[in-house]
């Protein structure tokens, strides 16, 4: 069986620096310091699926109203709950 040649592998080459160090791993260039996970704000990542004409309808609204999706999307949830 042949080996696989270096160009293959999902490692990334190093283009450009983060905090004087290459990049090399894809996960370097994460922003962990804004992601909500300190202890003072409780946040858990959620995927779901939404019709695409509700999303839309959605965009608009933030655009509107110069919120965020997931703002919009929690005080809705929110409201639906404690109501």
């Amino acid at each position: 069986m042949k080996k696989a040649s270096g160009r293959l592998t999902m490692s990334m080459q190093p283009r450009r620096e983060l905090e004087g160090k290459p990049v090399t791993k894809l996960m370097d260039v994460q922003d962990n310091t804004g992601r909500g996970d300190g202890e003072t704000v409780r946040k858990v990542m959620t995927t779901f699926q939404m019709d695409a004409d509700l999303k839309a309808e959605l965009k608009r609204y933030c655009a509107d109203t110069g919120m965020k999706m997931g703002e919009t999307i929690n005080q809705a949830i929110a409201r639906m709950l404690h109501e």
